[in-house]
């Protein structure tokens, strides 16, 4: 019979061992991310690269699956339900960001390659995103550590109350928004007009938003930026009207 002390061990052994296989994942999707989205610059190296990140995941959401649904455990008189399992699974933190990276890196794949854009902007953003995510996975390494595990511990409980903050900051931020736009622009109609980044949503975000980091935009809110006094515009003209006799 194998003693605790050898089998706590091995399975640290084996921790150590996918975390540094992780970190080498790691390189090859940064790598990839920083030179070969658009498929116009991808080179061999780079394509192995990719479909290694791509086998990685896949076997490590199978490995997520498994350990959801308990598929391969005994059945006894112990064992859970599977809805039981998947609820408990996903009360982990470090599961549900698994999950995010998951979701990301495919929705990253299907825009690269379904939806027909030679830059492949948003592509890229996925990509990066997934990425980032990925490297906040990474984290999970330093739970074994003495020192670093109790405050990575601190730092995901922190986080929880800071999404309640932002929730609460959110609906702050949308009101002093809306007060601002309709005194800045009244009966504005082209609200939803125009691209995604061109809504007027975010002009509204804007500026309350980088007023809770102290850049008050108070040359915005007072109307300066909009107003041009009739001297000045003949200045304007007049500058234009003598350049273009000079060109002439």
């Amino acid at each position: 019979m194998p003693s605790v002390h050898g089998s706590k061990e091995s399975k640290l052994i084996v921790y150590l061992m996918l975390h540094v296989v992780f970190f080498f994942v790691l390189i090859a999707y940064s790598i990839f991310v920083l030179t070969s989205v658009g498929t116009k610059y991808t080179t061999p190296t780079t394509k192995a690269l990719e479909i290694f990140v791509y086998i990685w995941n896949v076997g490590d959401a199978l490995e997520e699956i498994v350990a959801c649904t308990g598929c391969k455990d005994e059945q006894g008189s112990s064992h859970r339900g599977v809805i039981y399992r998947i609820e408990r699974h996903l009360n982990d933190f470090w599961n549900v960001v698994d999950l995010l990276s998951y979701f990301l890196i495919i929705a990253a794949l299907s825009v690269r390659q379904f939806y027909e854009d030679e830059s492949h902007t948003i592509a890229r953003k996925l990509y990066a995103l997934s990425l980032l995510v990925m490297y906040l996975r990474f984290l999970e390494a330093f739970l074994v550590h003495k020192k670093l595990g109790p405050t990575l511990m601190m730092i995901k409980e922190m986080l929880k109350d800071l999404i309640v903050f932002l929730i609460l900051a959110f609906f702050v931020i949308l009101g002093v928004g809306i007060y601002y736009h309709a005194n800045l622009w009244p009966d504005h109609q082209a609200m939803w007009n125009g691209k995604f980044s061109n809504w007027g949503i975010w002009n509204i975000l804007y500026y309350p938003y980088w007023q809770l980091y102290g850049e008050f935009n108070l040359d915005v809110l007072y109307g300066v930026h909009l107003i041009i006094s009739r001297e000045h515009m003949k200045d304007i003209f007049g500058t234009i009207s003598d350049a273009v006799i000079h060109c002439v």
